[in-house]
């Protein structure tokens, strides 16, 4: 079965077509987009192609389109701002930036109980890459970003951050609409639906798509491990994501069960006295506790100055920690070939 349709009728031609062009482009909504700007050629392409979702302007929508056998038609409105109801129909504000519209779009797509159209999952399983040190202020983060970033060069890649405190609202500068919290609870209650839920939830940094994390420490608690497993396991299966990016805390549930699902971790260390004693009882407890399988996947990674780091998200690929983990992968692919 090929991709799902998603039509865009707008008289506004350039508009149409900037849109089309931005959904094609994009590796992991599961759409193909067709654009027109004129009521005859759209006509004739919904009487003998199946449209799963059409997005059409104020001005274009008619009773004729509206009898179409359209499973989701969505009006692009020119003056109400947000996703509502207007008129019985669904409405997204026309003039925001075309990821926000698609947001919107995979959200309320998700939402509909009767959604049951073909996503184009993956043929293959993708990696999970663990970021776990119990060492503190160790460039985790900043490591974990920029090796998703880079990945995302080469394949679709997703980052998320399981961090009590993730400062990513702050860091970017954003209020974000949904986070962690509301994926976790789409899978629980309607999980069928999940990757469209994600596609609409998801941000951009580059080319490398992330989760934004819960907004409150105590929803990390309330995930069990067994959660955890379950949405990465969809995500893997059912997703177009080649390689997932765990930015891991300490104060999540099923920590080890996490680990242990990863197919290589990542653990940057300092070379202080303090640092390398943590490190030291977090692998003896490894030992004491039978979890020696993570210890064997893990790599740690003694990191000294980086210049570039300090230059902003957008540039940590142009860093000397760019150019470190581009030679760490390239050492891994030697070894693996």
């Amino acid at each position: 079965m090929g991709a799902n349709i998603m039509a865009i009728y707008d008289l506004d031609g350039i508009y149409a077509e900037r849109f089309m062009e931005y959904i094609n482009r994009s590796k992991s909504i599961p759409f193909q987009v067709r654009a027109f700007s004129k009521k005859e050629s759209f006509l004739e392409y919904a009487r003998e192609e199946e449209i799963e979702i059409l997005l059409v302007s104020e001005r274009a929508v008619t009773e004729e389109i509206r009898r179409l056998p359209i499973t989701h038609i969505i009006v692009l409105s020119e003056e109400t701002y947000g996703t509502e109801e207007k008129n019985n129909e669904k409405t997204i504000y026309k003039y925001q930036s075309s990821d926000q519209i698609v947001r919107e779009v995979m959200c309320y797509y998700a939402e509909q109980k009767n959604t049951t159209g073909h996503y184009g999952c993956a043929k293959e399983e993708g990696k999970i890459i663990g970021i776990y040190s119990p060492v503190r202020r160790s460039l985790k983060t900043t490591f974990a970003l920029t090796l998703g970033q880079i990945l995302s060069e080469k394949v679709n890649t997703l980052y998320m951050n399981l961090e009590e405190y993730s400062g990513f609202s702050s860091l970017f500068e954003k209020d974000y609409v949904g986070d962690l919290s509301d994926l976790i609870y789409f899978m629980n209650e309607r999980s069928a639906n999940l990757i469209l839920k994600l596609q609409g939830i998801v941000q951009p940094m580059n080319q490398l798509d992330y989760v934004p994390p819960c907004i409150y420490p105590s929803d990390l608690k309330t995930i069990s491990g067994e959660e955890w497993v379950s949405l990465l396991d969809d995500i893997r299966r059912k997703s177009s994501y080649r390689a997932i990016i765990l930015d891991m805390g300490e104060n999540i549930q099923g920590l080890y069960t996490l680990l242990g699902k990863c197919n290589i971790i990542y653990s940057p260390v300092r070379e202080d006295k303090i640092s390398m004693a943590k490190m030291y009882q977090y692998e003896k407890l490894m030992q004491m506790t039978g979890q020696e399988e993570i210890l064997e996947k893990t790599k740690k990674l003694h990191f000294t100055y980086f210049r570039g780091v300090e230059s902003g998200m957008d540039n940590l690929v142009y860093s000397d920690l760019g150019d470190y983990i581009r030679e760490l992968l390239a050492e891994e692919e030697d070894e693996d070939g």
